[in-house]
C-alpha cells in the first residue's frame, strides 16, 4: 500500500518519496539502479551510492561491505534526519544535535557546492544540526552556524552526511534551489556514471539469490529457526550437565608412574591420615610374605629365625641387608623420609624375588 512505503523510497511517488529523484538521474544520462541480490552489498561497478533515511540498522557484515567499497574509492551519501539514525550517524563519529529555534532558517551552501552555484536553500527547514571530533570533517551546508551536510575521505573515497531530506523528495525538488543541490550530489559521480540507490534499508530484497548453506542458514526464515532450534538443544544439554562425548583423558594421565612416584603418594596420603605405624607394619608384613612364599615360610615367625631360614634356602639372599630392613620397619621413631626411603627398599627386595634371586 501506498500509505506504508518507507519516506525517500525510489519506488514511492508519495511527496516524501524519492522516485523523482530516481527517474530524474536517468534522464541526465546516469545509470541508475536500486536492486540488489539476496545479500547487501554495493555493486562494485558504481560510482555512487545514496542511503536516503534508512529504516533498518546496518549489520556489522553490512557496515564492513558499505566501508570496503567508499574505501576502494565510492562515494556515499547518506541523508537522515530521524532518531533512528542515530546508530549509523555515530558509525561515522557523527552527532545529532537540535537547533533551539523552531523557526525556518534559511540554509547556506559552501563554495565547494558549485555544479551548479548554489548560495541559499529558502525552501527548506533545518531542525537538527550535526557536531564531531574528527579532524578531517568539511562542513557543506549551514543553517545559521550550524553545519547541516558535511563530507570527509575514507580511504580513496568519499562520505557526504546531510540531515536534509526535503529537498530530495518528490514535494521538495518542486521548490526553487533544492534542483541545484540534488544536481551538485550528482556530480559526485562522473558523467555517464553509475548512481545505486540503497533501497535494501527500505525492505526491499531479494532472498532468491541467497547462496551456499551458510547464507542459507543466516539469511532465510528457515535457516534461522534452524539455528534457533540448535541454539535452544545446546542450551538445553548444557544446563543438564549431559556429555557430548566420551571424556578426552588429559595427555599427563597417559603417562605411567615410576614406582617411587606411587611409593610417594601412598606415603603422603598414609601420612595426612595419621596411618604412619600401620604402613610400617604393612610393609613388614609383606615383605616377609612374599619372600617366605617361595619356600613355604610362615610370615608369622620372628624376623631373625624368618631370615634364617630364609638364607638357608637361598643363600644369595644377604642376611645382613633383609635383618636390617625388617629391624627398621619395626622402628617407631621413623621420619616421613625415612619410611619413604623403607618403602623403596622393600620395594627393591620384592624385585629382586621377582627376577628368580
Amino acid at each position: 500500500q501506498e500509505a506504508d512505503l518507507p519516506p525517500l523510497a525510489t519506488f514511492s511517488t508519495r511527496p516524501d518519496g524519492a522516485m523523482a529523484l530516481h527517474d530524474w538521474f536517468s534522464e541526465l544520462g546516469y545509470a541508475t539502479g536500486s536492486q540488489m541480490p539476496g545479500l547487501f552489498q554495493p555493486p562494485a561497478g558504481a560510482d555512487l551510492l545514496f542511503i536516503l533515511e534508512p529504516t533498518s540498522l546496518f549489520t556489522d557484515e553490512e557496515w564492513q561491505q558499505l566501508d570496503d567499497w567508499v574505501s576502494q574509492g565510492g562515494t556515499l551519501v547518506l541523508v537522515t534526519s530521524t532518531l533512528s539514525a542515530l546508530p549509523t550517524l555515530a558509525h561515522y563519529e557523527l552527532e545529532l544535535r537540535f537547533l533551539t529555534d523552531e523557526d525556518t532558517v534559511p540554509v547556506r551552501a559552501d563554495e565547494r557546492l558549485a555544479s551548479p552555484p548554489l548560495n541559499e536553500l529558502h525552501h527548506t527547514a533545518a531542525a537538527q544540526y550535526l557536531v564531531w571530533e574528527r579532524q578531517d570533517v568539511t562542513p557543506l551546508l549551514w543553517a545559521g552556524d550550524k553545519p547541516v551536510m558535511v563530507t570527509f575521505p575514507q580511504g580513496t573515497g568519499r562520505v557526504v552526511a546531510s540531515l536534509l531530506t526535503y529537498p530530495l523528495t518528490n514535494a521538495g525538488l518542486k521548490e526553487a534551489g533544492n534542483p541545484d543541490l540534488a544536481l551538485n550530489l550528482a556530480s559526485l559521480a562522473p558523467a555517464g556514471g553509475t548512481i545505486w540507490f540503497d533501497e535494501w534499508h527500505h525492505g526491499l530484497r531479494e532472498t532468491a539469490a541467497v547462496q551456499g548453506p551458510g547464507q542459507w542458514l543466516r539469511y532465510t526464515p528457515a535457516g534461522q529457526a534452524l539455528l534457533y532450534a540448535a541454539a535452544i538443544i545446546f542450551l538445553g544439554l548444557a544446563l543438564r550437565g549431559r556429555r557430548f562425548g566420551r571424556p578426552v583423558p588429559l595427555r599427563r594421565e597417559l603417562l605411567r608412574r615410576t614406582p617411587l612416584e606411587h611409593i610417594t603418594a601412598i606415603a603422603n596420603l598414609n601420612r595426612r591420615a595419621g596411618h604412619r605405624q600401620a604402613v610400617q607394619t604393612h610393609y613388614h608384613q609383606q615383605l616377609k610374605r612374599e619372600l617366605g612364599r617361595r619356600y613355604r615360610l610362615d610370615s608369622a615367625l620372628p624376623d631373625e629365625e624368618f631370615v634364617q631360614r630364609l638364607t638357608a634356602f637361598n643363600p644369595q639372599r644377604d642376611y645382613n641387608t633383609l635383618a636390617g630392613l625388617l629391624a627398621r620397619l619395626q622402628d617407631p621413631n621413623l621420619s616421613e623420609n625415612q619410611l619413604i626411603q623403607l618403602a623403596q627398599a622393600v620395594h627393591d627386595q620384592l624385585h629382586e624375588r621377582q627376577n628368580g634371586t
